[in-house]
């Protein structure tokens, strides 16, 4: 009898650092995929004029090789208040992944970039193309709020 309980134990044991493992490495694959600023050749920047026309302001369709990206801007009191992307890659199941988790980090790089006049967004590692993309399509929205 105490060896069955002491083999339970040890099986259980097994099964919890399994667990632990598995459960590591998805943490692990997802952290180093959303790491900001480790992708491409440095962080794409922006030209950011003064001052902005109020409005809204849709910033070019940009294809990459994993679908479109577009960026919309809305501006009060000549400064962007907010960017959304009406347009994330996702014609595949793993590109509607990245652009679920990418989507929002660079919203709020670009937020921050804006609001700070950094002119920098930093690429979001694992989705190198929709980051580049990104800020090409925001600049196009940021030009038009210029002119």
């Amino acid at each position: 009898m105490k060896r069955d309980g002491a083999r339970l134990r040890l099986h259980s044991a097994i099964l919890t650092r399994k667990r632990r493992a598995a459960t590591g490495a998805a943490a692990s694959a997802v952290s180093s995929m959303l790491l900001v600023g480790c992708g491409g050749f440095g962080a794409p920047t922006l030209q950011i004029p003064a001052p902005l026309k109020n409005g809204q302001y849709t910033g070019q369709d940009i294809t990459t090789r994993f679908g479109d990206v577009q960026v919309e801007i809305t501006v009060s009191n000549g400064h962007i208040t907010d960017v959304q992307a009406p347009l994330l890659p996702s014609d595949r199941a793993r590109s509607v992944e990245i652009s679920q988790a990418a989507g929002p980090i660079l919203r709020d790089e670009a937020l921050q970039a804006v609001s700070a006049k950094t002119a920098q967004i930093d690429t979001v590692s694992g989705a190198t193309y929709t980051s580049d993309a990104y800020v090409q399509s925001l600049q196009s929205a940021i030009d038009q709020a210029h002119a």
